[in-house]
């Protein structure tokens, strides 16, 4: 008798351990699974225009079916891919409603933090990018670039100083190219190429604006477009952007920082359906750049929301977690497997 007691005095303490055991393994599961879930971001991979948490963006190739892909990650913030591109565009930023001119939206500043590497080929850069209506220009401010220096060395017009560097102005003609008008249009386009050339920092768009009018360029048409761009020609190359706040006036977009106080803003009030369709255009490629086909695939026009053409971000955290609730489910099966062997032997 006293035998038989014992023996169940073991086979409950043993129940009690093991049960312990599999809590804590079922426990630990649970946290694990908690913290290494992390957001799903859309994921463009064709020429695609919309809006994603305040911010407009856009994928445009040249040609079809390029190697491309584009990661939405809140805020304005985006990283890109590209393999073999002809001509590519990744850019999120704002349209505006061109009825304003810079002057009269005053201060406009972008604070980013970027990575920009490149793989094959030499014409690629991280730029600010937009246009502007009345007169039509489609103005570049180039933050980094590799050995193909954009425009190319065509129509230098001086330099000025911003934001603790020395900038190049260069002018463009565009005579028969797409615009954000008609597939073919005749128009101007201002560079502002960054000597000292880096990846992150405070760019004061406005101050590049005062610039080129005091050099004689015409500055004085409503702004349309103020977007973050990653472009490349004849390149296999990647780009990130990990901060990204825009100040327009007194409108700020993005996600806060230490350096700012300040929270995302809503987009809603502007409509993309309100523009024309905007067919893309590049400025002058490098010299090694075959000739541009005769039709340009164009940005499509698509609803105010992330649709089906966006994947989601495959998360390699999410094997882990499947492969540990495996883990328990063996543990569990077993525990139950001992429980009733002792139980076997108790009797």
């Amino acid at each position: 008798m006293l035998l038989r007691k014992k023996s169940k005095a073991k086979f409950t303490g043993l129940s009690v351990i093991l049960i312990i055991i599999f809590t804590f393994l079922s426990v630990t599961v649970t946290v694990i699974a908690a913290n290494s879930s992390s957001p799903e971001y859309p994921v463009i991979t064709r020429n695609k225009k919309d809006k994603y948490e305040g911010f407009d963006f856009e994928l445009w190739t040249q040609n079809k079916n390029e190697d491309v892909r584009m990661t939405l990650m809140g805020g304005g913030n985006f990283s890109c891919e590209w393999n073999n591109a002809f001509n590519v565009l990744f850019r999120t930023g704002k349209k505006l409603s061109r009825t304003m001119t810079y002057e009269e939206y005053g201060n406009i500043t972008i604070d980013y933090t970027a990575k920009h590497n490149i793989t094959k080929g030499d014409a690629s850069y991280l730029c600010i990018y937009g246009w502007t209506e009345d007169p039509l220009i489609e103005f570049y401010v180039v933050e980094n670039y590799f050995s193909y220096k954009p425009p190319g060395g065509k129509g230098y017009q001086g330099t000025f100083e911003a934001d603790g560097g020395t900038y190049e102005v260069y002018v463009g003609n565009r005579v028969d190219m797409p615009s954000i008008h008609r597939d073919k249009d005749t128009f101007l386009q201002y560079f502002s190429v960054r000597v000292d050339r880096r990846t992150e920092g405070t760019i004061s768009l406005d101050e590049h604006f005062k610039a080129w009018g005091e050099m004689g360029l015409d500055v004085s048409g409503t702004m349309y477009e103020i977007s973050f761009c990653a472009e490349g020609f004849n390149t296999s190359g990647s780009a990130e952007i990990s901060e990204y706040i825009l100040t327009i006036g007194d409108d700020v977009y993005g996600v806060a920082s230490e350096k700012t106080n300040i929270s995302s803003e809503s987009a809603e009030n502007v409509n993309l359906d309100d523009f024309d369709e905007q067919p893309e255009n590049n400025i002058d490629e490098p010299a090694e750049t075959p000739e541009e086909t005769e039709e340009i695939e164009t940005a499509e026009t698509v609803n105010t929301s992330v649709n089906s053409d966006t994947e989601p971000e495959e998360e390699n955290s999410g094997i882990a977690v499947y492969i540990l609730i495996g883990i328990v489910g063996i543990g569990a099966i077993v525990i139950v497997i001992i429980i009733g062997v002792v139980k076997k032997r108790v009797k």
